[in-house]
């Protein structure tokens, strides 16, 4: 459960990062790439944390199943959030 802890952490940090580098792009003229949020631009916020809450549901009920594998998610949300962090970043070089 302590690393399912950690990497939802992790995931909080990497989506707040997500979304104030967003913020900022769009603010140069970039356009969304996830038809989602270009879909609702003034709720991504709210979006993004529905897909946290959503989150936390699944590694419950992961951790109630299963020995200690709701981290497996969780770390797989994060890193993809991480690699949309650094993408959104370099695109302002």
């Amino acid at each position: 459960m302590i690393w399912s802890v950690i990497w939802f952490e992790l995931l909080g940090v990497a989506t707040v990062g997500d979304i104030v580098t967003t913020r900022v792009d769009l603010m140069h003229g970039y356009k969304e790439m996830n038809p989602l949020y270009a879909s609702f631009p003034n709720q991504m916020i709210v979006l993004k944390f529905l897909f946290l809450f959503g989150m936390i549901g699944l590694v419950y009920l992961i951790e109630r199943k299963s020995d200690g594998n709701g981290w497996i998610p969780v770390s797989y949300a994060t890193c993809g959030t991480v690699v949309a962090v650094i993408n959104n970043i370099l695109q302002n070089f």
